[in-house]
Parts: C-alpha cells; sequence; structure tokens
C-alpha cells in the first residue's frame, strides 16, 4: 500500500510543490500564477501553524 506523505509532511509536500510549480511557471508562462497564490498561502499558513490539516484544508476551500 503506497504511503500518503502529505499526511506525514504536509509542510515539504507543499514547499515541494510551490518549487516545482515555479519553475513551471517560469518556463511556460503565467497561466498557473493564481494556483502559486494558493500553494503560497497554504505553505504559509502551514509554517505558521505547522499542523497539516489546517493547510490541507485551506487549500481545499481555495477556489482556483
Amino acid at each position: 500500500m503506497r504511503k500518503d506523505f502529505r499526511s506525514s509532511y504536509p509542510l515539504e509536500a507543499l514547499e515541494k510543490a510551490q518549487l516545482a510549480l515555479a519553475r513551471h511557471i517560469v518556463k511556460f508562462g503565467p497561466e498557473y500564477s493564481r494556483l502559486y497564490e494558493v500553494i503560497e498561502a497554504a505553505v504559509a499558513e502551514a509554517r505558521k501553524t505547522d499542523v497539516g490539516g489546517r493547510a490541507r484544508a485551506f487549500l481545499a476551500s481555495k477556489t482556483l
């Protein structure tokens, strides 16, 4: 069974997604900038609370 690393390491997973998306935006253009902003806000929330559940809930509440 595959382990869901996001539940164990939410901040690290969000930071990796943020970095990957930033590279994609630089390479392919600004179409994904709104998604980057949402991930950036989730990373900030995860850093502030250091509780993955709140960061995931914050991400889930955002519409893209």
